[in-house]
């Protein structure tokens, strides 16, 4: 462990902790040195977006564990995007041709070198392929996959200084979490299980032969169970509104010939067909409302 505290990076989170006013959680007699105005909440939200690689994602994961801290942090730390660094399209180049075993040029036949999206540990460019077919290639940042294995390391530390039971557990749960996520073959699958969403009319799906744990080949396949389901809502409606019709055609027949024969609608008859014409109109209304 004597290794740990000598880095750079262990230096760099004791001070921002310090900073952030947390410093005491590790060890009492370092200073804070930041202003302690604001809440703990705001200022834990702060110091890891201030660290960010290994702090950052674990701020990201916190944000859904209401069963490791309290509500009002979780709610803090959702405020957190992870907008990580770009690399240069050379060093994405490299990982898919030696993940691939071949050259980039006997898969695509190009490749967007500004990427679509990227985040800490993952960069997305767009491609297309020899056979013409439009592609997104998510890229696994390898540098990165180590910065965030060396701050769970200096984070393991910082919680076995600590003697805080809880904050022992989170970077547990975190290590735990990252040590599943540190490939893209979970995210692979999860885009084969999202195949029956709902929400969007088009869905990520990968190309199952392209993809690695480093590389995840996807395209957009439109969402059929969204399709369906809009085709029946359709199908509902048109019902919904062919009743309408018909029971306005039947109120205002019913009346106009009562009016016909009596010369007035202050009769049975015209009464009915009025009804059938207010209930027919309350259909639509109702109908409308739902939407």
């Amino acid at each position: 462990m004597k290794r740990v505290e000598q880095s750079s990076r262990f230096n760099e989170v004791v001070k921002v902790f310090e900073r952030y006013g947390f410093g005491h959680f590790f060890n009492g007699n370092r200073k804070m040195s930041e202003s302690l105005q604001e809440n703990p909440e705001k200022r834990l939200q702060k110091a890891l977006k201030h660290l960010g690689g290994g702090f950052l994602l674990g701020g990201i994961f916190l944000a859904h564990r209401v069963d490791l801290i309290p509500n009002s942090y979780c709610k803090e730390l959702s405020r957190i995007k992870d907008n990580g660094p770009v690399y240069k399209f050379e060093y994405i180049e490299k990982t898919i041709i030696k993940d691939y075993s071949r050259p980039v040029n006997t898969v695509f036949d190009k490749m967007w070198e500004k990427p679509v999206e990227s985040d800490t540990l993952t960069q997305i460019h767009k491609a297309k392929l020899t056979n013409g077919e439009i592609v997104f290639v998510k890229v696994i940042k390898e540098k990165a996959i180590e910065q965030v294995k060396d701050d769970i390391i200096i984070a393991k530390y910082l919680a076995e200084e600590s003697n805080d039971d809880r904050i022992k557990e989170v970077v547990k749960e975190f290590s735990e979490h990252f040590n599943k996520k540190k490939t893209l073959r979970a995210e692979q699958t999860f885009l084969e299980n999202s195949a029956q969403a709902y929400g969007s009319d088009y869905l990520p799906t990968p190309i199952e032969h392209l993809c690695t744990d480093k590389v995840l080949m996807f395209t957009f396949q439109k969402n059929k169970v969204k399709s369906k389901n809009q085709y029946a809502s359709i199908q509902k409606e048109i019902k919904t509104i062919k009743g309408e019709i018909i029971l306005l055609i039947i109120g205002i027949l019913t009346t106009l010939i009562t009016i016909g024969i009596k010369g007035h609608i202050k009769n049975m008859g015209g009464l009915i067909g009025i009804t059938i014409i207010i209930v027919a109109l309350m259909i639509g209304i109702q109908s409308k409302l739902r939407k």
